[in-house]
């Protein structure tokens, strides 16, 4: 696990007890879990590559979280990359430590874990690549080709890829968890299967999900805070908060604001 104060150490700490799970197919992907709830917490959409609208969202979290007496946490709920233009960007902004003392917790989601695919593999590439992994490329530095020309020597491109994106990158994205549980709520980038428990759920649905989505709590009374699914505006159910609005695409980088009592806020940085 990459040594961060993004990603929370688990174990005893001020405010409570951390958890750690795994599914038994799903080792690789941790489940993080609270039981207690910090004076607040700031939920991210899907960032996408979208550094300037994540900056500007930062600064008014901070200012809006000057309001609250305790601990301040900041989830970003997966799709750190892809479509947009900054997405090495993004994630060296990410590992470095949270401005103002803040908590953050970086959750994995599905553009991410293709991304750690395709360093392998020449079909997950070409398929990355299908759906924003030449952006992310291009961020890198890798001139703006067509995947199969990049791609026509895999041996020698892999060795590349390897050579080119730092390795602390990718070890950051490998250490992503996939979900975190505080009393009350759920955070996971894409959603979860109605009717199974979270720690039933599979990685894959956890980081696909297109719903339907609940209209009432999830078992265990749950409310499922997520993005991956484009909305035209932050959504809010008894059953799930949707706080993607299509940053790549619109201009528009969404976050909700969540206490012990519930929605509090509803934050939106644009261009």
């Amino acid at each position: 696990m990459v040594k961060s104060d993004t990603l929370i150490s688990i174990g005893k700490s001020a405010l409570g007890r951390w958890a750690v799970g795994r599914a038994p197919t799903d080792s690789s992907s941790p489940r993080l879990s609270h039981d207690q709830f910090p004076s607040a917490v700031y939920a991210i959409g899907d960032v996408h590559g979208r550094l300037d609208l994540l900056s500007r969202l930062e600064a008014q979290i901070a200012a809006h979280a000057t309001q609250w007496q305790g601990h301040v946490w900041i989830i970003l709920l997966g799709d750190l990359i892809d479509r947009g233009p900054d997405s090495a960007q993004v994630i060296e902004h990410l590992i470095a430590p949270a401005d103002h003392g803040h908590k953050r917790i970086v959750l994995s989601g599905n553009h991410d874990d293709a991304m750690i695919n395709a360093m392998s593999d020449r079909t997950a590439f070409l398929r990355w690549c299908d759906y924003g992994g030449l952006e992310t490329l291009q961020s890198y530095g890798f001139p703006p080709r067509s995947p199969t020309v990049l791609a026509s020597d895999w041996p020698k491109f892999s060795r590349t890829l390897a050579a080119t994106i730092p390795a602390h990158h990718i070890a950051f994205i490998k250490s992503l968890p996939l979900s975190l549980t505080l009393p009350g709520f759920v955070f996971v980038h894409a959603g979860l299967v109605p009717g199974l428990a979270v720690e039933k759920q599979a990685a894959h649905d956890m980081r696909n999900f297109r719903g339907p989505f609940p209209q009432r709590p999830h078992d265990g009374g749950y409310v499922v805070v997520h993005g991956h699914t484009i909305f035209d505006r932050v959504t809010v159910t008894p059953g799930h908060i949707a706080v993607d609005t299509g940053a790549y695409q619109t201009g528009r980088l969404s976050a909700v604001c969540l206490t012990a009592d519930g929605l509090n806020d509803v934050l939106e940085a644009k261009l």
